[in-house]
């Protein structure tokens, strides 16, 4: 993962824990943006994502 996002699970907060299990579970594409504008995404949404997808998980909207 990028440097927004620790790589190691045990330390994300708990609220981010949370949204990335909703996020993964979910039916339909979600994408949510953390405080850095960081996203990440679920299998649903690859397709809106198109050629930026794998390239778009764990970095930021803007550039």
């Amino acid at each position: 993962m990028g440097s927004n996002i620790p790589a190691a699970i045990e330390v994300w907060p708990q609220q981010l824990k949370v949204m990335v299990d909703l996020i993964l579970n979910a039916p339909f594409g979600m994408i949510v943006l953390g405080p850095d504008l960081v996203q990440i995404y679920n299998d649903a949404c690859c397709a809106v994502m198109g050629a930026k997808h794998p390239g778009g998980l764990d970095q930021p909207t803007f550039s």
